[in-house]
């Protein structure tokens, strides 16, 4: 015979009985489960003034780095356990500040990756939130009107992307 194959056994323990004629053998075989990555959990925040605060809910082990990546979420990076996430696959090194660039809408994946290899071992991701109001632009910049005329001024929130409500 020569070879035995053993596939679909779960995870924990159990044993392979092996008989030839009168001869029989026990082999122990303990199954574990293939490893996974661990989850997190990523907050992105608008700063004012511009670009996002992007905080993990645990910090990478001691032989680990963080690394992140923004795109659209359509493009979103596909990671499991053992992925690569090095530079050279555009990952980026975590910031000292925790700010990041980003638009509204655009995910921000996190890996914490192994410092040898970079190959993932936590993911967590966020959706970047619409930017803070930074100023209002008006045009024309002042009206001068009668008593009973009326006037139109075109009003936008900047950046790109702040919510547009203005009160009056």
């Amino acid at each position: 015979m020569g070879t035995v194959s053993i596939t679909g056994i779960k995870p924990g323990s159990t044993s392979l009985k092996l008989t030839a004629g009168t001869v029989t053998k026990i082999i122990p075989i303990a199954v574990t489960a293939a490893p996974g990555l661990s989850a997190l959990t990523i907050t992105a925040t608008a700063k004012q003034g511009g670009g996002y605060t992007v905080e993990d809910s645990k910090a990478p082990a001691s032989d680990e780095t963080r690394r992140y990546m923004v795109t659209s979420a359509s493009e979103k990076p596909t990671v499991a356990y053992d992925t690569v996430c090095d530079r050279a696959s555009g990952w980026v090194d975590w910031p000292a500040d925790n700010t990041i660039q980003g638009g509204k809408g655009q995910i921000v994946t996190v890996v914490h990756a192994t410092a040898s290899g970079a190959k993932a071992r936590a993911l967590g991701e966020a959706t970047l939130p619409a930017p803070l109001p930074a100023s209002i632009q008006v045009t024309p910049e002042s009206l001068t009107l009668r008593v009973g005329e009326k006037g139109t001024l075109d009003v936008k929130v900047l950046p790109e992307g702040a919510d547009q409500s203005v009160t009056v």
